[in-house]
């Protein structure tokens, strides 16, 4: 054992430190965690402990006071040398390891240890959630299994420190790129007013949109002369038909051409230049005829040059480090870039043309005409959409969206996003923590109110209604003292179970505390409150009739429905559902 520390010690140590947590301040994510293990485990003292060459450091602690201690004396050094289990010291004095250790025979006196390893995904052990006493004591499995469970999320939470280190490097790298791109084009519009090539960009009209200095020269006009005119203007009307037959082949073909062209310049004298003309689309999904001339005996220095320029344009939108997307307000994509594509697992040729709705995920294709929606009325949206990539893997991307108009064109969108899958689930992971009930499975209160009134809010926005139900189960108490809390839990834990399979997974189901329960259906506008009554009453009697147990569910209801037009509360509408359910359990008792 004692080898293959030595060995992989320099990477275990090199792990840790791409995390940059070391000697960081303290964060209350991790003081949560060691405060919720030091109440499970019933110690006065808990800490994140990580590991470093010569010391152990904490990055959050309960009953202890110093900052870091010498690794030789850290009972989590030993922690780190079986990653898969706990190390549990029950009485320290009696463990030959520990017995002469300074910690156990001076302060804090430490009696019991428990260390979970904080374990990252390449199977290093980075360091211990660890519990001590300073008294003698055992853990129970329970225990034991709530301490791994939350190093695991002392892990989730490193591993997200270290996706968003991550995700701000790759911004400030990008911010850079853009930069290097606002130079490059900086360099190209010297580089095309300074080489001795004439350029030129004309619209699908004709018309000049973009010269050079040597065009200028050339016909002796300033731009401001020029721009908006036709080859008509200045030149001869049989050079200018024959130029513009020219472009009109280039646009009809698509594809660049080399081409000889008779063009008098100012004083009438002949001028022969090989031209090199080309089509593009700008970002507002125009059509544009771009070219060089040169005189044909520059023809190698002009070959050079429109290479360089080429590859400008081509680079500033295929070599993006981010997903890149044209579409029309349709949803049909007009180009996307290599980045976009081959994070779906596809070729650009493959997805342009056909439709974004396409590639989202079948639950959130029924947005898609309300984002199109809200898209053709602002110029900028940004969010999250569910995507699916060749393989039919679900991935998430945050998007960046602008709406760009011209006047004599479509509107188009371009969109920038960004893969956040991984960060997203790191974070759903975290709040899961918080957000269930234990004995259950289902939201707690705090995760109900929290979801719940994100749900409201957005039923108000998008005008849809929604149903709440209040749920509470009837003679749980007479069940706790005639069987025992263990039976009484059980009659919760089916209840629970039935919810469960009632509802859909985009309904809110959460245990209040006790005996309570609450559910939101999200898309409430063609539920009735009866039928949903009725069909809750029907399964209740179903697990009744097959059930064995030594009691029957009975369970009393009160369903409201909210209006996304009234003023209603998530509060009003769970007093007005808690009314109603006590109601039907007085009827009931009434009965009795």
């Amino acid at each position: 054992m004692k080898d293959k520390i030595i060995l992989n010690e320099a990477k275990r140590i090199k792990e840790l430190e791409s995390y940059h947590i070391l000697d960081t301040p303290p964060e209350q994510a991790y003081d949560d965690i060691i405060q919720l293990a030091a109440e499970i485990c019933k110690t006065p003292m808990a800490m994140v402990s990580l590991i470093d060459n010569n010391r152990q450091w904490f990055k959050s602690k309960i009953g202890l006071e110093p900052a870091e201690l010498p690794r030789a004396a850290a009972f989590c050094s030993h922690a780190i040398l079986q990653p898969d289990r706990i190390l549990l010291i029950e009485n320290a004095p009696t463990d030959i390891r520990f017995a002469d250790n300074p910690l156990v025979t001076g302060e804090p006196h430490i009696r019991f240890y428990a260390g979970a390893p904080l374990v990252a995904r390449n199977g290093e052990a980075l360091g211990t959630l660890c519990v001590i006493d300073k008294k003698p004591r055992r853990l129970s499995e329970k225990q034991k299994l709530s301490l791994r469970v939350l190093a695991r999320q002392v892990v989730a939470q490193m591993e997200l420190r270290r996706t968003i280190l991550r995700m701000r490097e790759t911004e400030a790298k990008q911010d850079e790129s853009q930069k290097a791109l606002h130079e490059s084009e900086e360099r190209f519009l010297a580089f095309m007013n300074n080489n001795p090539a004439v350029a030129y960009m004309k619209d699908e009209a004709g018309r000049l949109v973009y010269v050079n200095k040597i065009f200028e020269r050339l016909f002796k006009l300033e731009a401001s002369e020029l721009l908006g005119k036709t080859d008509f203007d200045y030149l001869p009307a049989e050079s200018a038909t024959a130029v513009r037959k020219n472009d009109a082949l280039i646009l009809s073909e698509w594809k660049p051409m080399e081409m000889l062209e008779n063009v008098p310049t100012s004083d009438g004298s002949a001028s022969y230049c090989l031209s090199l003309k080309f089509p593009f689309i700008n970002a507002g999904g125009e059509k544009f005829v771009g070219g060089v001339s040169v005189d044909v005996t520059a023809r190698t220095t002009a070959e050079k040059k429109l290479g360089e320029s080429e590859k400008r344009y081509r680079d500033l939108f295929e070599l993006s480090p981010g997903f890149i997307n044209v579409h029309g307000l349709d949803g049909v994509i007009i180009a996307v870039n290599e980045a976009a594509a081959n994070a779906l697992g596809y070729q650009p040729a493959e997805i342009t043309g056909k439709n974004l709705a396409d590639f989202l995920t079948p639950a959130s294709r029924p947005f898609f005409a309300e984002y199109l929606r809200r898209m053709s009325q602002t110029p900028f949206e940004e969010g999250v959409m569910s995507v699916l990539n060749k393989n039919g893997e679900r991935r998430i991307w945050q998007y960046r969206n602008r709406l760009y108009e011209e006047k004599g064109t479509s509107p188009v969108i371009i969109g920038y996003a960004q893969d956040i899958t991984e960060l997203q689930r790191a974070q759903e992971e975290l709040r899961s923590l918080s957000l269930a009930d234990d004995l259950t499975s289902l939201y707690n209160r705090r995760g109900f109110f929290t979801l719940a009134g994100q749900a409201l809010r957005y039923a108000r926005r998008m005008q849809k209604e929604c149903v709440l139900i209040y749920a509470d189960l009837d003679g749980l108490k007479k069940i706790n003292d005639s069987f025992g809390h263990d039976v009484g839990s059980a009659m919760i834990v089916d209840a629970a179970n039935i919810f469960k399979s009632f509802f859909r997974d985009s309904d809110i189901a959460a245990r209040l505390g006790g005996d309570e329960f609450v559910f939101l259906v999200q898309d409430g506008s063609e539920a009735g409150t009866e039928a949903i009554k009725e069909r809750l009453q029907k399964q209740i009697e179903e697990f009744n009739r097959k059930n064995t147990r030594l009691y029957s569910l009975s369970i009393s209801f009160g369903i409201v429905r909210f209006k996304p037009d009234s003023l209603t509360t998530l509060e009003q509408l769970l007093s007005e559902a808690d009314k109603l359910m006590y109601s039907q359990k007085q009827a009931k008792k009434n009965l009795d």
